[in-house]
């Protein structure tokens, strides 16, 4: 009985210490993961009533040794004025990259605005979560606010 209750606990211990292990790689591959603007996309302009579609593309870059599971939430401002908030949902493959399209529609005289102004005042805030799973099962969990 002594020996089974042992084996149990190099068990535990060898799982944790694991998942410690896991947790602390998949950390320091989510605060690597680098998000920046990478492209805006422009259709539909109407002029009555003022509409205009966005698509704004995020590029997100994985320099880490390994494949993580992104997902969360980008709410996207021009300015000081919030205009919308996507989920989204990708697979970042080890040292390499996604590109994230977030497209939308505005219409209010705060399209004039932006075209007055040039498109360049972009900014967005974001909380993700990043997953990698031990030997394909045991999910590690890591979330970050950018």
């Amino acid at each position: 009985m002594k020996k089974v209750s042992i084996l149990a606990l190099v068990i535990v211990i060898a799982v944790g210490g694991g998942y410690a292990y896991t947790y602390s790689q998949v950390n320091n591959a989510l605060q690597s993961i680098e998000m920046e603007f990478y492209d805006i996309t422009l259709g539909g302009f109407s002029l009555i009533p003022p509409s205009l579609d966005i698509t704004v593309a995020l590029l997100c870059s994985n320099p880490t040794r390994y494949e993580i599971e992104l997902s969360g939430n980008i709410d996207i401002y021009y300015g000081d004025s919030y205009i919308t908030t996507f989920e989204i949902s990708d697979v970042i493959r080890a040292n390499g990259h996604s590109v994230i399209e977030c497209p939308f529609h505005l219409s209010s005289i705060s399209i004039v605005n932006l075209i007055l102004e040039g498109f360049d005042d972009w900014t967005y805030s974001s909380s993700i979560t990043a997953i990698h799973r031990i030997f394909g099962i045991i999910p590690v969990v890591v979330t970050k606010s950018l």
